[in-house]
């Protein structure tokens, strides 16, 4: 594969040329870029660490950053070990250098009174061009005071002129204006959104048209939904509810650059607030949603796409964090979970199961996820048989298996009627042996790529494998879930080029490995040549995805705890279901294979053995009272090996050897000896067996030492 570094270095260096000057600081960088194309990676590493020790600011690094090809960052990452770190932590405060600079209102301030005045045309093109390239949306609320005043038409024409120029990065900011209570203001945001023609403006167009209390806003909106193809009279909750489903899904930000803030409008003026890009889509689903119920709220659609919102948006929360455990962005993000959970539940049990199914549909599986646990609180144990809770046991996904499966089971509350009793208890036996995962994600590839993934994630190491049919619902997935290790995207794709799910993949996962399945690698490593990571130009199966998890991912991230605690959830609700007499045979071996594991995992499965087990788990059980666990652990199997001897026919010569021994040990854990003698008191003793562990305990109740 060519080194990417080599086609872009001579558009680097004609860029810094055309800049105008190149500081010395900068030329220690390109120095370094120039040495490792050269195959000279120590000396590279070097001039890297050399210019870092110049201390660049944020906007140094920024000026740098907008200077350099974006490949070149690329080829540092992928470099790995100190050039990857270099990278990254140039590309960081690159973006606090042009967040404080596209937030400079004394600057914007300046700008605008530039771009609106009626000065020379060419000072005023160049403000605006400024406005546009550096400051963006945040110029917005500087405009909007030239937009309403009423005593300077020109401000307010060349104020519109403006807003044309920055564009569709306006669009979100201007739509929240419209909440102003300024007649002149909210028809001038009107006629900018016509002329911007971004259809995210429609929704809110068509509720001016047919609701705003002036005539002269109206007639702007109307006269500019032609603009958007939107009939006169069109039902703007319907628009609405199209945006919502839209962002959820991220078909609505296609061709968009994603934002670092929401706009909501607030005493008479534009708030910005800062939101990760992992959930911005779902801030505007969100919105379009509210937007949808506030003119219809008993709208079936508009119910299930705010409830969808929300538990996306938690669930996406959820899995970042997993994924970057020490981001103190997504820890404070973290905290709002259960307020984002509430807001869903009081959609309903009606409306969270339409969220589930049309979640499930979406191939949303993390949102399906959350509304499984949604669904978990809020159905009972009369109503869960008309719960689509029980269809989601058996999905193909085994994340949304597995917390289905624990939702019934919670649900059920100990009854010993469950429904669809033998499924539960097959998928929580799956559950019970989660300990690490790597996820991948199939994007296209049909039936094949379905069967792979199925395979590969019914297996036992540690893989989890999502495909999705074309590259609509692979966006999709993406969006709900950016914390993907592996990405595999087909080369034929329907719905999309795979461009464009590679690039969202390398702007939202850029730590995910990206390979391309193809039918003609030659072919397609000079198409992608520096922008995938490797190539699949065989039949798609399960071992093959086992293979590239191993050898793509070398140690489980800390989604290794989450896997943990569904095994922890899965080891109680089996010892559950076998204290309430369901039959849980098909987890004994799984729960066999618990033992061994932490206590929170290995004590309830010895619990469940207990319950539900036989005969062929008293080995298994044994072996933990000789070993080097817990004595609680040892307590429980002690405990469990009494309960499967209550329903035994007879006490096997090992078993009794094992628990007299214990019984016997007087330097052994008083609770432990107890539960051996209980274990072997339930069981079906011969009269010498029975007299043999008499003898061994005899006990006289003297008061003092022998004499």
């Amino acid at each position: 594969m060519a080194n990417p570094l080599a086609k872009s270095l001579i558009g680097i260096v004609a860029a810094l040329v055309a800049a105008g000057s190149v500081s010395a600081q900068e030329d220690l960088f390109n120095e370094a870029v120039r040495k490792l194309r050269t195959n000279k990676p120590d000396e590279a590493l070097a001039k890297l660490q050399e210019y870092l020790a110049t201390n660049p600011g944020n906007e140094e690094a920024f000026d740098l950053w907008k200077k350099t090809d974006a490949a070149v960052f690329q080829a540092l990452v992928m470099q790995g070990g100190e050039f990857e770190t270099i990278a990254n932590h140039l590309m960081t405060i690159a973006t606090m250098g042009r967040r404080e600079i596209s937030r400079d209102m004394d600057t914007i301030r300046g700008l605008v009174d530039t771009a609106t005045s009626g000065g020379d045309y060419g000072a005023r093109m160049k403000a605006i061009s400024e406005l546009v390239t550096s400051h963006s949306e945040f110029a917005v609320p500087a405009l909007l005071e030239k937009l309403g005043n009423a005593d300077d038409d020109q401000g307010q024409n060349y104020g519109l002129l403006a807003l044309s120029h920055i564009g569709s990065p306006a669009v979100m900011p201007l739509v929240e204006a419209l909440s102003s209570d300024d007649e002149l203001l909210r028809r001038n945001i009107a006629a900018a959104l016509v002329h911007i023609g971004d259809k995210r403006a429609a929704a809110a167009l068509a509720k001016l048209a047919s609701a705003d209390s002036s005539e002269a806003v109206r007639d702007v909106a109307r006269a500019g939904l032609a603009n958007f193809g939107v009939a006169a009279g069109a039902s703007p909750v319907d628009i609405y509810t199209r945006d919502a489903r839209d962002y959820l899904t991220g078909v609505g930000l296609r061709g968009l650059a994603v934002s670092e803030v929401v706009w909501s409008w607030g005493d008479g003026a534009l708030v910005a607030q800062d939101v990760p890009a992992q959930v911005y889509h779902l801030e505007l689903a969100k919105k379009a949603a509210h937007e949808a119920m506030r003119l219809d709220p008993a709208n079936d659609d508009a119910k299930t796409l705010l409830a969808r919102s929300y538990l996306a948006q938690s669930a996406a929360i959820k899995d970042s964090l997993a994924a970057n455990p020490d981001d103190e962005g997504l820890q404070a993000l973290a905290a709002k979970i259960p307020s984002l959970n509430m807001v869903a539940m009081t959609t309903g049990p009606d409306t969270l199961r339409r969220a589930l199914t049309e979640s499930i549909s979406d191939q949303m599986f993390p949102a399906a996820v959350a509304a499984i646990e949604a669904l978990g609180n809020a159905e009972s144990r009369d109503s869960l048989n008309g719960s689509p809770l029980l269809a989601a046991v058996t999905n193909d996904d085994a994340s949304v298996g597995y917390a289905a499966a624990l939702a019934v089971t919670k649900i059920a509350g100990g009854s010993a009627n469950v429904p669809n009793s033998a499924d539960v208890v097959a998928v929580l036996g799956r559950a019970v042996n989660e300990q690490g995962r790597r996820l991948i994600h199939i994007v296209g590839g049909g039936d094949i790529a379905m069967r792979a993934a199925k395979n590969a994630s019914s297996g036992k190491g540690g893989t989890w494998v999502n495909a999705s049919s074309n590259a609509q619902t692979g966006i999709a997935a993406i969006y709900g879930s950016p914390d993907f290790d592996i990405v595999i995207v087909n080369e034929t794709l329907t719905g999309g080029h795979p461009r464009d799910v590679i690039s969202l993949v390398r702007k939202n996962s850029p730590n995910a490995k990206i390979l391309l399945a193809t039918s003609n690698e030659e072919k397609a490593s000079e198409n992608y040549d520096g922008i995938v990571d490797g190539f699949i130009a065989s039949q798609l199966t399960g071992e093959i995805l086992e293979a590239k998890a191993n050898e793509l991912v070398e140690v489980f991230d800390p989604r290794r705890a989450k896997a943990n605690e569904v095994a922890v959830a899965a080891s109680n609700a089996l010892h559950k279901l076998a204290s309430s007499k369901i039959d849980v045979g098909a987890a004994l071996e799984s729960l066999q294979n618990q033992l061994q594991r932490n206590d929170a995992v290995a004590i309830p499965a010895a619990g469940a053995l207990g319950q539900g087990g036989n005969e062929g788990n008293l080995g298994a059980l044994g072996a933990i009272l000789g070993g080097d666990g817990s004595v609680e652990l040892k307590t429980a199997c002690a405990n469990a090996i009494g309960a499967i001897l209550s329903r035994s026919a007879s006490v096997p010569t090992e078993c009794f050897e094992a628990l007299s021994a214990i019984a016997n040990d007087a330097n052994a854990d008083a609770g432990l000896r107890a539960a051996a003698v209980t274990a072997l008191g339930k069981g079906k003793l011969a009269p010498g067996e029975r007299l043999k562990l008499a003898e061994l305990l005899r006990t006289v109740a003297a008061a003092g030492d022998e004499l």
